[in-house]
C-alpha cells in the first residue's frame, strides 16, 4: 500500500436520494470512511415512516449504520460512536441514536477504537432549535504495514442557534478535542506518542476567521509550527458546501483536517456529493 485513502463526510443523515449509490461507487473506495450525522435507530420501525417536515430531500435514514454495515460488509469493518438520541434538525427519538461511524478497511491493521464527549455530559436526547445536545470524537490507530502508526481522529463539532461563531461551549469543546489526543497518545500500550502523525478532520461547524479554528492550529501540542491545515493548501478549500446547501446561510465553510507535521497529506474536495456537504479526501503517502 502506497497511499492511505481516508474520506470524511458530513452524510446529512443520508437523506438525499442516491446517497448509498454513491458510497458503494466512491466512498468504499476509502480505506477509512469516517462519517457524520449517522443515526442507528432500532425497533421495527420502517425507515420510510419517518418523513418529517425539514430542509431534507428525502426521508430521515434512521438505520442508516445498519445499511452501511451491510453495503461494506466484505471490505469494512464499522465502529459506531454515539453522540444523542434524536433525530437531526427533528424532534427527539429515543430509540434514533446518532453519532459517528467509522468503517475501516479489513485488510488494513487498526488497534483502540475510542469515542469521547466533547462539549457536555450525555443528555441522550436533542431539542430542536437549541444549542445542539452532546457531541462526540471517535479515533483509532491505524497501523499500515512498514510506516509508522497514525491516529486519525473524526469528530462533528457543536451546532448554535448563532451560528458559526466563537463561544463558551466551543471553547470546552477545543478542550476536549486535545484532552482526547493527548490521553490517546499516553495510554499504556500507546503505538503512537506525540503528535507528529496525527490526523482530526471532520465538521467542526468552524469558520477558518474564528478564534477556535486558531487555537487548534496552533497548539503546543503540535509542536514547532502549528499544525498543518490541508484546506489551505487547495484553492478554495474552505468551501466544504454543495449546490444542496441553503443558499441563505452566510458561511460555505464547516469542515475541516488537521494533521502532525511528519503526515505527507493532500486533500481533495468533492463537492458533487449526494449531501449539503462536501467529502474531503485525504490521500496521505505512506
Amino acid at each position: 500500500m502506497e497511499n492511505l485513502r481516508i474520506l470524511f463526510l458530513n452524510t446529512w443523515g443520508g437523506n438525499v436520494p442516491g446517497y448509498f449509490d454513491w458510497i458503494e461507487e466512491h466512498g468504499a473506495e476509502a480505506d477509512v470512511l469516517c462519517l457524520s450525522e449517522v443515526h442507528n435507530g432500532y425497533g421495527p420501525e420502517s425507515v420510510d415512516l419517518i418523513r418529517r417536515v425539514n430542509n431534507r430531500r428525502g426521508p430521515v435514514q434512521v438505520k442508516q449504520y445498519q445499511i452501511l454495515s451491510d453495503l461494506l460488509r466484505d471490505t469494512h469493518q464499522g465502529y459506531f460512536a454515539e453522540a444523542y438520541r434524536g433525530l437531526h434538525d427533528c424532534e427527539s427519538a429515543d430509540t434514533v441514536p446518532q453519532g459517528l461511524a467509522m468503517f475501516i478497511r479489513r485488510e488494513l491493521r487498526s488497534y483502540g477504537i475510542s469515542s469521547t464527549l466533547l462539549n457536555r455530559e450525555y443528555d441522550g436526547i436533542h431539542t430542536p432549535g437549541a444549542e445542539s445536545g452532546s457531541r462526540v470524537i471517535q479515533s483509532s490507530f491505524i497501523l499500515p504495514q512498514d510506516t509508522d502508526p497514525i491516529l486519525l481522529c473524526s469528530l462533528h463539532g457543536l451546532w448554535t442557534p448563532g451560528g458559526k461563531v466563537d463561544t463558551e461551549s466551543r471553547h470546552i469543546q477545543n478542550d476536549s478535542i486535545l484532552d482526547h489526543l493527548c490521553r490517546r497518545g499516553s495510554e499504556p500500550f500507546s503505538p503512537l506518542k506525540g503528535s507528529a502523525r496525527v490526523i482530526l478532520g471532520g465538521d467542526f461547524n468552524y469558520t477558518s476567521a474564528m478564534a477556535a479554528f486558531s487555537r487548534i492550529k496552533h497548539w503546543i501540542y503540535w509542536g514547532s509550527g502549528g499544525a498543518k491545515v490541508l484546506n489551505e493548501q487547495v484553492p478554495d478549500g474552505f468551501n466544504t458546501r454543495t449546490e444542496l446547501y441553503d443558499p441563505d446561510k452566510p458561511s460555505l465553510e464547516a469542515d475541516m483536517v488537521f494533521t502532525g507535521r511528519a503526515i505527507d497529506a493532500q486533500l481533495t474536495v468533492d463537492r458533487s456529493v449526494p449531501s449539503d456537504h462536501a467529502a474531503l479526501f485525504v490521500d496521505v503517502a505512506l
